[in-house]
């Protein structure tokens, strides 16, 4: 994963819903209002209660499960954690935490900056 530019910046998703999540062979699409997407294909880990599950790991699909009762929820922040992780917080409190991997190519697609990480 490029390390995350100096510009990121994911207001536009605050206060937009999650609608969709799409699930590929290799990747997690998630599909909120508008046209704002994030498609993963880096780890992403949801932490929901003081306990992490790990959905994307760095050798594919772990725990479909952490996905559970995320649509319908509103973005209430997000966060730049490192260079190479960030994190969006559901009006839950529920984390999405997306993480670079060592992989050669790009883990995150976010749409619509256009933003590859």
């Amino acid at each position: 994963m490029r390390p995350i530019p100096r510009d990121f910046d994911l207001s536009s998703f605050v206060g937009q819903q999650l609608t969709q999540l799409r699930i590929g062979a290799h990747q997690l699409q998630l599909v909120f209002e508008g046209e704002h997407f994030i498609a993963c294909e880096g780890a992403v880990v949801v932490e929901r209660n003081g306990q992490q599950s790990s959905v994307i790991g760095e050798d594919g699909w772990e725990d479909f499960a952490a996905l559970n009762g995320l649509v319908g929820q509103n973005v209430l922040a997000w966060c730049v954690e490192d260079e190479h992780q960030f994190s969006i917080t559901l009006a839950t409190g529920t984390k999405l935490r997306f993480l670079g991997t060592n992989r050669p190519y790009e883990d995150f697609v976010i749409h619509p900056q256009l933003l590859v990480v």
